[in-house]
């Protein structure tokens, strides 16, 4: 095919059934003649992340009819992905390369796995990326998720925006406002259970932990994943260990991870409420 000298190539799936290495040499190879030879290169491509990397333009089918055309970053959108495919996604930048790059949430999310009596209302207390595995793990499960103060450029702001989980933005590199304060305290208040992730805490987001003292008065459910490495994600110089072991005392509970929360909540709610800062 590439040695014909013609002026638009036809591939069906080229890089189908190749190891990693030469997936990549193909479409390395395909996008060097295009552009050395000025051709047009029309390509089926199922690997939409590989396809991504390489194209200008993509036309995405459905039922044997053109669904959307246009750049990568209008048409691979997560509503145009479950659209087509049903499939739950979230969209990101690849690092290396700044183009458009698809990650699937894993959990189908049509299937809850927590009877419905069992599904809460959860107010997460996230950060730094790391609440956007447990956003994934309760919305698995089918509660209903919000989540705590974020920064706009915070990883976990940009899943929950994506995941279309209720959040308060602060601008980077600003102190939490008061109105941003009262707004998180809403979502508390209107949750049923309060989970702290593994967020690492500083006197940019301390007040995030505070307002865990006011789900323990209103009798909210609170529990912290990995508390037993709390210590280790202090960055105040001790002000947030101190408050953490008070939670403690006043009925705040550590589990070991995610997916031991997922069980407790799944066969023992009871009455717990999980809220997602």
């Amino acid at each position: 095919v590439i040695t014909q000298e013609t002026d638009i190539l036809l591939l069906d799936e080229p890089t189908s059934n190749l190891d990693i290495n030469f997936q990549i040499e193909i479409m390395q190879l395909i996008s060097k003649i295009k552009k050395d030879k000025n051709l047009t290169v029309v390509g089926v491509f199922h690997d939409m992340n590989l396809a991504a990397q390489y194209v200008s333009r993509i036309v995405l089918m459905k039922d044997g009819e053109i669904f959307k055309d246009s750049t990568p970053e209008k048409v691979l959108t997560p509503e145009n992905i479950y659209d087509v495919f049903k499939a739950h996604v979230v969209t990101e930048r690849n690092p290396f390369t700044n183009k458009l790059y698809i990650t699937p949430h894993y959990n189908n999310h049509n299937e809850f796995i927590a009877k419905p009596e069992k599904r809460k209302k959860i107010h997460v207390i996230a950060g730094g990326g790391r609440g956007s595995y447990l956003f994934n793990i309760l919305l698995g499960e089918g509660h209903h998720v919000s989540t705590c103060i974020l920064s706009s450029i915070d990883t976990d702001a940009k899943i929950a925006h994506q995941l279309k989980i209720p959040l308060v933005i602060e601008e980077p590199h600003l102190d939490i406002s008061e109105k941003n304060k009262q707004l998180n305290k809403k979502f508390i208040k209107e949750s049923e259970v309060v989970v702290i992730a593994r967020v690492q805490f500083g006197e940019k987001n301390y007040a995030n932990l505070t307002s865990i003292e006011e789900a323990l008065n209103l009798n909210k459910k609170v529990y912290f994943i990995d508390g037993s490495n709390f210590p280790s994600r202090d960055f105040t110089g001790g002000k947030a260990t101190g408050l953490f072991k008070k939670l403690l005392k006043k009925g705040a509970i550590s589990v070991n991870n995610e997916e031991e929360l997922a069980i407790l909540l799944r066969e023992g709610g009871g009455q717990e409420n999980i809220h997602n800062c």
